[in-house]
């Protein structure tokens, strides 16, 4: 910057007063930003006169340290990748520093760690990674290949759903995107979350579900009865199983063992807790869903009230997605405003404590079962006459990069389970649809065999 005032732009572009270590060039960084902001022109002379009256001169060596500086630089040609030296320096630093007072804090019993993985990851967030604008030469070939995908393959590119009918409405579910499924209490949003999660799992995408409302137990079990065929007579609740349902769960078992899903069922998780835990299953196992069910039960946020801190955990969540380049499926509680509607169908308005879900989300879907109201039969509107059993309308409300709109699901409420609405059979062999799968790495969700020991399940 000394030699060169067309470097001036470039450097206060990328750097910042505290990337440097010796407290003398942060004094001189200084000077040369307030020169510059005032319009000023910037060499040694000028440099020297604003250092004089701070008062700073003497103390970043005199007018003698200041000339060698600028003596010692053989050009200005290569300023960006010098500033990308010193910002690289200046993480190093950082994450030392993290790290020592993790392993201080560790030793003298002052926080956990889980604690202090969490603090290290806070202290990640502050890294600055020099970035810079980029040209169009260098964007525009990345989004055409994209749109030529696109129009190769008559869809938006994301992963599958398994939901046929789901999928035509959003492409699947990209990288890196944050997507609300909301619904009011009873209306099958972990199912659906579930049967999601699933189904990426069956095409090879492992997924993990941080469960603060569910114990990894009862989702186990979940996912086992749904096993069964949609006539068995079996009531789990009232433990009467029948030795049909027993044998379809059993070999449903095998099939779970080799999904790639993990289970968090640790409680009320913080924000930094779920981005630690996902970030260790990105590294280890390639994670590419998350699901959070559900948002309000979220803790930790030291906001001045509820909408403040539900705002806080949908930007968190959506960082996530990004940085961890993964799908992030957060379930959210609606407000009690549908039940006093007549047709009691949910809208944005709904999000319980919304904050700024509506603008973190990339897609917000809504699930409304006319059936959890008594509706059997559509009397009035566009589907007037309509049969409600079993009916699931699932409602794109918002989808940055498509359409929104409805679309019919069925719900088979004593397996907890949605199906595609045209694909849906009711026969015993309902459950085998697309269950064939190879088998991959053990995963958290094991069940008991024939033959095992009988002692604790390891769930």
């Amino acid at each position: 910057m000394l030699i060169d005032p067309d470097g001036v732009n470039d450097v206060l572009s990328l750097l910042k007063a505290s990337h440097f270590y010796k407290t003398n060039h942060t004094f001189i960084f200084r000077a040369i930003s307030d020169l510059f902001e005032d319009g000023h022109p910037i060499d040694t002379l000028t440099v020297t006169n604003r250092l004089t009256e701070q008062g700073m001169l003497e103390k970043i060596g005199g007018a003698f340290y200041l000339t060698g500086l600028a003596e010692r630089v053989p050009s200005a040609a290569n300023v960006v990748q010098y500033c990308k030296i010193v910002i690289a320096r200046a993480n190093e630093r950082l994450t030392i520093g993290a790290c020592q007072g993790a392993v201080e804090e560790i030793y003298s019993r002052e926080i956990t760690a889980e604690e202090a993985h969490a603090n290290i990851m806070a202290t990640m967030d502050k890294i600055d990674t020099g970035g810079e604008y980029q040209s169009m030469e260098d964007i525009v070939p990345e989004a055409q290949a994209v749109v030529e995908l696109v129009y190769k393959n008559h869809r938006i590119p994301g992963i599958s759903t398994g939901y046929v009918d789901l999928d035509k409405y959003t492409g699947g579910f990209a990288l890196g995107d944050l997507v609300i499924l909301a619904g009011r209490p009873s209306m099958g949003k972990t199912a659906l979350g579930m049967g999601i999660l699933r189904n990426m799992a069956r095409k090879g995408h492992p997924g993990a579900n941080a469960s603060i409302e569910s114990g990894a137990q009862e989702l186990a079990i979940r996912y086992l009865l749904q096993g069964r065929a949609n006539n068995d007579t079996s009531d789990y609740t009232a433990g009467h199983i029948t030795p049909e349902a027993m044998g379809a769960m059993r070999g449903e078992a095998k099939i779970l063992k080799g999904l790639p899903i993990y289970i968090d069922d640790s409680g009320g998780q913080t924000l930094q807790q779920i981005r630690s835990r996902a970030s260790r299953l990105k590294s280890r196992y390639g994670i590419e869903i998350l699901m959070v069910d559900y948002i309000q039960l979220m803790s930790g946020s030291k906001k001045d009230n509820r909408t403040q801190e539900v705002g806080e955990y949908s930007r968190g969540l959506k960082r996530i997605a990004r940085e961890l380049d993964i799908v992030v499926l957060a379930l959210s509680q609606l407000n009690r405003k549908p039940e006093a509607r007549a047709d009691h169908r949910p809208g944005m308005a709904d999000l319980r404590e919304s904050g700024d879900i509506e603008q973190d989300a990339d897609k917000i879907i809504f699930i409304y079962r006319p059936e959890v109201y008594k509706k059997m039969t559509e009397i009035t509107g566009p589907n007037q006459g309509r049969d409600n059993t079993n009916l699931a309308e699932i409602i794109v409300a918002k989808h940055r990069n498509g359409p929104t709109g409805d679309v019919t699901m069925t719900f088979i409420k004593d397996r907890a389970q949605f199906f595609d609405r045209e694909q849906f059979r009711s026969d015993a062999d309902s459950s085998d649809i697309g269950r064939q799968v190879e088998p991959a790495k053990p995963t958290p969700l094991e069940i008991l065999e024939d033959g095992e020991s009988q002692e604790d399940l390891p769930f």
